[in-house]
């Protein structure tokens, strides 16, 4: 918890203190306050305290949310009335950069903590803007000891403030939250401003910061009219396993991505079951896969549902559908193109299985099962 208090220089402190004594209560006086002590000169004083609801970011969540109690901590037997209060969320540092640049604050009171929790969504009358340049919410009148509560909800601009996950935007935001270690960060402060007519204090508190969690670079394979054989890390070994459409290449619609093992594929197109190429849709920072199947417009790998351990198939092309499309994150260049792929509707990464079998959507994780090594193949395209 910070306390906001009002420091003079000390040249100044005995000058001071004599004025101080001749003001009556009712005279105007501002004092600018630090984020570590209290006013006590006009008798108004505030504290800020804010909590981590979720201050991660992970590819199926691109949302963080603060609960931030506000206190008057004026002494109720000097002032009687209320005094407004404000929260705002800033930058603790400026110029904000990197991820601090890229997010929206949205800012609201709530009557409970209960009220502000992932799942909570911003009420009407709650106040939005760039985080880089400070969102203040609407005041609050608040009695002397009385705390009153902030839920600030943070998401990239461009996304969508609300819980529903579908709303994320991912499709056209990837690149720009990916980073080369899968995580980056960004410090933000609170300020809480009170005011009773002329008599002002604010204190400021830095809280836990918000991170990017295992969100890598948006990424195409330089050549786009290439089709892979696709090898998941976790079983390269003793003998490797390649993504596979089960029932080979004339499976009709809905038949299921498994592994199988790997085929010497050369330029038999009746082995092209195990052939995925990257097919850019134009826009967006997402992909379609499709395997070279023999059907027509059939082999677009889509997810069956949206939940998490949902069935991965093939489908009619259908770039509306955010269920087929996907975003490759870059993990790796190393022994190769080392690549996670995540669901565009769900955010969740493609996960093989550790033995031959059926692949599922799994909430990404640093783990081999979710990480893919593409190697290119000779099958004519398409």
């Amino acid at each position: 918890m910070r306390i906001a208090r009002w420091i003079l220089p000390i040249t100044a402190a005995v000058s001071v203190a004599g004025l101080v004594c001749a003001i009556p209560a009712s005279a105007g006086w501002s004092a600018r306050v630090t984020a570590t002590g209290s006013v006590t000169v006009g008798q108004e004083s505030v504290t800020v305290t804010p909590t981590a609801v979720s201050a991660v970011m992970t590819n199926d969540l691109y949302q963080t949310t603060y609960l931030v109690s506000v206190t008057n901590a004026q002494s109720s037997t000097t002032f009687a009335g209320t005094s407004d209060v404000t929260l705002t969320a800033l930058p603790d540092s400026t110029p904000a950069t990197g991820l601090g640049t890229l997010l929206t604050a949205v800012v609201w009171p709530v009557a409970s903590a209960a009220a502000c929790t992932t799942a909570t969504d911003p009420v009407p009358g709650a106040v939005s803007g760039a985080w880089a340049s400070g969102v203040t919410s609407a005041a609050v009148a608040l009695a002397p000891q009385a705390t009153a509560l902030f839920c600030v909800r943070g998401y990239p601009t461009g996304g969508s403030s609300s819980s529903a996950n579908s709303g994320q935007n991912r499709q056209t935001l990837a690149s720009a939250l990916g980073s080369t270690s899968g995580t980056t960060s960004f410090t933000p402060a609170f300020r809480a401003d009170i005011a009773l007519d002329d008599l002002q204090a604010q204190a400021t508190a830095t809280p836990e910061p918000i991170t990017t969690s295992l969100i890598y670079p948006f990424t195409v394979l330089s050549n786009v009219t290439t089709y892979y054989q696709v090898k998941p890390q976790n079983i390269l070994s003793p003998a490797a396993l390649c993504l596979d459409l089960r029932g080979g290449v004339g499976a009709g619609t809905g038949s299921p991505i498994d592994t199988f093992t790997c085929h010497n594929i050369g330029t038999d197109v009746s082995l092209g079951n195990q052939a995925i190429s990257m097919l850019p849709v134009s826009g967006l920072n997402a992909i379609q896969l499709r395997v070279r199947t023999t059907a027509t417009n059939n082999g677009f790998v889509t997810a069956s549902t949206t939940g998490v351990g949902s069935g991965v198939v093939v489908n009619t092309s259908n770039t509306s559908n955010l269920q087929q499309l996907w975003i490759p994150q870059s993990v790796s260049n190393s022994g190769g193109s080392l690549l996670q792929l995540v669901n565009a509707a769900t955010g969740l990464c493609l996960t093989a299985p550790a033995t031959a079998g059926v692949v599922a959507l799994q909430t990404c994780a640093s783990d081999a099962a979710m990480q893919t090594y593409w190697y290119p193949v000779a099958l004519p395209f398409p």
